[in-house]
């Protein structure tokens, strides 16, 4: 067995795997996946996990708690207050902050 040729080969197909990988982190959240990946996903690479914060004043640290379980989207209250910091943090990590319309 040319355990070379194997190693090479396997060293090969994880490199795709995470190009494609990596690839996916610039998906849109909505509508369908613009990423040419092939991987396969159980669920669509491009959805949007969503958390509602019933708080008056969001801060930086209710949004590291929530990128922390995968969140991707933030729903607010009507008349919650998000500090220039957790703003900032939201962009920084492409988390979407939605109000009610």
């Amino acid at each position: 067995m040319d355990y070379e040729a194997l190693l090479q080969e396997v060293v090969r197909r994880v490199m795709q795997k995470l190009a494609a990988l990596e690839a996916t982190k610039n998906c849109t959240s909505q509508g369908t996946c613009s990423c040419k990946s092939e991987i396969t996903f159980e669920e669509p690479c491009c959805k949007t996990k969503e958390k509602t914060i019933a708080k008056r004043v969001v801060t930086e640290k209710d949004l590291i708690a929530v990128r922390g379980e995968g969140v991707t989207c933030v729903l607010l209250g009507e008349r919650t207050i998000v500090t220039d910091v957790a703003r900032d943090y939201a962009t920084k990590f492409s988390i979407t902050l939605k109000r009610p319309s």
